[in-house]
């Protein structure tokens, strides 16, 4: 009985950590440093984390319990996050990635549920899949049933319901299905998702449209207007600890297998949009290639002008070629996004996380001043030589506390991400087809600074020992303003 009781205790513990975290997260990201007393309260009221082992029947109850916004009976997308509703996750959530939207809206759930079916290796994984798949119906269900009774527009109904057993058949249909999906993932924890090549996956269902006479051209455009007007909602809520860091990030024409420039009139129709609306969110990314029409340049030098800082651009003649020599398959190479901070991974075949941590130089250096006796240190040669030392144990140690990352069991992305469904393997771990980890370095400037430094006013001028730079350095240099101009105007 004592056992239970310490057990029970350090579940509540755990759970209450974890909820206040979350409160005091999503408090930052809606308020922004602004003080709101009342914002804070509305979070520790309303805030719900859900709490289960298993993750099937976890989304289950999500899904559930998400709270359904109401819409006006002319709107054309349906698109809803409860930001109070959460899972509860001990390890890293997989983020900063793309879905495969193209075999998303060529397949539906009862697709995916048969593709299931006749890949059964692991019955665990299969039935956790499944159940996954019955959360968003859950949800699918409750969203109709609630349209329906607000007498929304049919063709909003229609298109979340043939989710279910529909592929996709117009453009209309095409953007809602990738905005449900996105605010499924938004829903889950996902970080930073990226809406992948969509002038290349909207353009067959844009073009049969015109062809049948289902819409005009005008009408295409106020459509992918309003999809991404939508994409931009909860803005706060998405951004991470700068507002506009979302990773919604669209990208536009590219290089085929064959080495032809790709493009078509969505790819002039999102940058115009971009021009017109002018919102820091989603973000549009450009691949470009010496072949590359003037015109789809030019056009989108006007879009940077207005100062919403897109589209960016990526080089295809360069980029290709080293994503081959780095190992991925070349039909893939040609099908590649970008993350977050724009590092080039495989649309829906990736588990690849970039920026997953930071190799930060002066760390190192800040361990070999405390531990060595730097009288001993006589010249510049003599300390770069010991810092490598220093860096290689370093290294070394961040590849070991790597190595041991764990990844929250993920059967959302395991559903959407190719080869985990034929492996019958969760993508967090190992399922995907590319399994790469990425890291920034930071502070290496600022190393190279210190050395120069050091080496003039220390080993060439003699102007300090190394033990007095130290200790001016420990005290953040106070009383030794005339020191810091000093180092400043160094050259």
């Amino acid at each position: 009985m004592k056992n239970i009781k310490v057990m029970i205790k350090k579940i509540i513990g755990k759970r209450m950590k974890y909820y206040l975290k979350y409160v005091k997260n999503l408090y930052n990201k809606l308020y922004r440093n602004k003080t709101d007393i009342f914002g804070l309260i509305k979070c520790l009221l309303n805030i719900k984390v859900i709490y289960n082992e298993n993750k099937g029947k976890q989304l289950k109850q999500l899904f559930t319990l998400v709270k359904l916004e109401d819409i006006e009976k002319d709107e054309i997308f349906y698109y809803n996050l409860d930001v109070f509703k959460s899972i509860y996750t001990e390890n890293r959530v997989i983020g900063n990635l793309s879905i495969d939207y193209e075999k998303i809206l060529e397949n539906s759930l009862l697709d995916y549920k048969e593709m299931l079916i006749k890949n059964v290796k692991t019955k665990s994984f299969y039935e956790n899949e499944i159940e996954t798949i019955d959360a968003i119906e859950i949800y699918i269900d409750r969203i109709v049933e609630k349209l329906k009774k607000q007498n929304v527009n049919y063709q909003v109904i229609n298109n979340i319901q043939n989710i279910k057993e529909n592929k996709v058949k117009t453009l209309h249909e095409a953007l809602q299905r990738i905005l449900f999906f996105n605010q499924i993932l938004w829903q889950t924890n996902h970080r930073l998702n990226g809406l992948g090549r969509l002038d290349m996956i909207l353009i067959s269902y844009y073009e049969n449209d015109i062809n049948n006479n289902l819409i005009t051209k005008q009408k295409a455009k106020e459509l992918i207007r309003k999809f991404l007007e939508i994409l931009h909602k909860y803005y706060n809520f998405k951004s991470n600890m700068l507002l506009g860091d979302t990773g919604q990030i669209i990208e536009l024409g590219g290089k085929d297998i064959d080495g032809n420039y790709k493009y078509n009139e969505l790819t002039y129709l999102f940058i115009e949009l971009m021009k017109e609306i002018q919102l820091p969110d989603p973000k549009i990314l450009l691949r470009v290639s010496k072949d590359i029409p003037r015109n789809l340049i030019e056009e989108s030098l006007k879009c940077i002008q207005t100062g919403i800082g897109c589209p960016l651009f990526a080089n295809d003649d360069v980029i290709i070629d080293k994503l081959i020599k780095f190992g991925y398959e070349k039909k893939d190479c040609y099908n590649y996004g970008t993350s977050a901070c724009w590092e080039p991974y495989i649309i829906g075949k990736s588990l690849d996380q970039n920026n997953i941590k930071s190799i930060i130089f002066m760390e190192p250096f800040e361990t070999l001043l405390e531990h060595e006796n730097l009288k001993k240190i006589q010249d510049t040669r003599y300390l770069l030589n010991l810092y490598k030392k220093y860096l290689s144990n370093y290294i070394e140690s961040f590849i070991k506390e790597n190595e041991n990352i764990q990844f929250e069991n993920d059967p959302i992305l395991s559903l959407f991400i190719e080869n985990c469904m034929e492996k019958n393997e969760d993508i967090s771990i190992g399922g995907a087809i590319y399994n790469n980890y990425g890291f920034t370095g930071v502070g290496l400037s600022n190393l190279v600074n210190c050395i120069i430094n050091i080496d003039k006013f220390v080993f060439r001028d003699k102007e300090f020992t190394l033990n007095q730079m130290n200790e001016i350095k420990k005290n953040n240099f106070k009383n030794n303003q005339d020191i810091v101009k000093k180092l400043r105007q160094q050259e």
